[in-house]
């Protein structure tokens, strides 16, 4: 018990405190206002506050010179809306006093915590985000038709395509196949590339499958030169109504022959030829079904390999194909030179540079196998044995008829084999290209082994 107050007058009561005593703080603890001392003694005040004041004034005036300059959309657009939403909540936070703003969330293992002026920071960021999406602010407008050319050659060359003399110089050991008739390649490319058939109904989401077959020769004194065989079907499910069909069939150089036959088929499974003296030519399909067959017989020049190119776009009117690309040879190819390229059209051009561009085909689209597409084929082989044997067929189509037997008698083999289509042991070389959406013109290259 306490003595009395040495301050109490004699004869005076005194209250006795009974309590615990005071507890006290343990010796490593120390006081609120001694935590916020020590870590103030830690960081000096004034060099802190000018960095901060230098932060933010930088991000000011990053955000006046952008919006002065007017931020192109991507990059900059993003930086702008960043640094402008850093600036307002940092001087909210100043002026207000949004140190408590807290928020925080827990997912699984992680836990987010963000607090004081960085949730005003994001909340500004993703309002304006939101009511000012990216999509909706106005693109860069070209100053020039100059501008607008190197703007739209940027993009293409961003996204894999060559110039026409950019594809010459990179063409590697294929260099001869092309400068050799130079003049009809180009020819080609332009037709192929520029004249789509614009006022032409085509069909929706076609499916092209070209297969070009160089048969073994029938003897010892079979002296022709190249020999090619190409086996084309467009066919699509999704188109109704006539439609306008293009056939056509050009030789590797200008120097070679050509003749190349159109089947259709009509309702009932049907083949009818559609005959024309010119090519190519465009036939009015009408049948229900969009099934047809273009088989054309090349005789070429000799030379170090071959190439064909298949004008896709001249079969698409809505969406883009399925289109297969094929080889199947008696002799060896070369199986490392065989290149496959996309070609279009260019609006914009430099100098006297030829108005075409070119993309090489993704290396991994490349298949050593045609087991599917001559699977795909074998129907319509049928088909023209049918076709053959029919009165109103071959019976009537004498010329036909002729040309048909004997493009028929190389796709079946020699020999032994002479019943079958492409037997594996008369083709030794066989891949294929496959190209799932196909919307520009397509060609394939490749050299002989030696």
């Amino acid at each position: 018990m306490d003595g009395p107050d040495k301050h109490s007058a004699p004869g005076e009561l005194t209250r006795v405190a009974t309590g615990p005593p005071p507890s006290k703080a343990p010796a490593g603890d120390k006081a609120p206002t001694e935590k916020r001392a020590g870590i103030g003694q830690r960081l000096p005040v004034k060099p802190v506050f000018w960095l901060c004041a230098l932060v933010l004034s930088a991000s000011i005036s990053n955000v006046i010179y952008l919006a002065i300059i007017g931020p192109k959309p991507g990059g900059q657009y993003r930086i702008a809306v960043a640094l402008l939403c850093f600036s307002l909540s940092t001087v909210g936070g100043l002026l207000f006093a949004t140190k408590e703003s807290d928020i925080r969330g827990t997912v699984g293992l992680f836990t987010l915590h963000i607090a004081g002026p960085a949730v005003t920071w994001l909340a500004a960021l993703l309002i304006f985000s939101w009511i000012f999406p990216e999509t909706l602010m106005p693109s860069v407008q070209p100053e020039s038709l100059a501008s607008l050319g190197k703007l739209v050659m940027d993009a293409d060359a961003a996204n894999g395509w060559q110039t026409f003399s950019e594809w010459e110089r990179r063409l590697g050991q294929l260099d001869n196949l092309f400068h050799k008739d130079y003049q009809y390649h180009v020819q080609n490319f332009l037709f192929a590339t520029l004249d789509t058939g614009p006022r032409k109904t085509k069909l929706n989401y076609p499916t092209v499958e070209s297969l070009f077959v160089y048969p073994p020769p029938r003897g010892r004194n079979d002296h022709r030169k190249v020999k090619a065989i190409k086996i084309q079907r467009i066919k699509s499910n999704d188109s109704e109504g006539p439609i306008d069909l293009f056939a056509t069939a050009k030789t590797t150089t200008s120097s070679g022959t050509c003749a190349s036959l159109l089947f259709v088929k009509e309702a009932g499974g049907a083949v009818t030829r559609a005959q024309s003296d010119v090519s190519p030519f465009w036939y009015p399909m009408k049948a229900r079904q969009k099934d047809a067959l273009i088989i054309a017989s090349y005789e070429d020049e000799e030379m170090d390999g071959d190439w064909f190119q298949v004008n896709i776009t001249k079969y698409i009117q809505n969406g883009t194909a399925v289109a297969d690309l094929a080889v199947a040879s008696s002799r060896p190819i070369l199986t490392d030179t065989v290149e496959c390229w996309l070609i279009k059209g260019s609006l914009f051009i430099q100098g006297g540079e030829i108005p075409l561009s070119f993309k090489r085909a993704p290396q991994s689209n490349l298949v050593l196998d045609i087991a599917r597409i001559r699977e795909d084929l074998l129907p319509w082989l049928e088909s023209l044995d049918k076709w053959l044997q029919s009165p109103r067929g071959g019976g009537s189509d004498t010329n036909g008829a002729k040309l048909l037997e004997r493009m028929l008698a190389d796709l079946k083999g020699t020999g032994a084999n002479s019943n079958r289509f492409l037997p594996d042991s008369d083709y030794i070389s066989r891949f294929a290209y496959r190209l799932d959406k196909a919307d520009h013109v397509a060609s394939m290259a490749y050299l002989w082994a030696k």
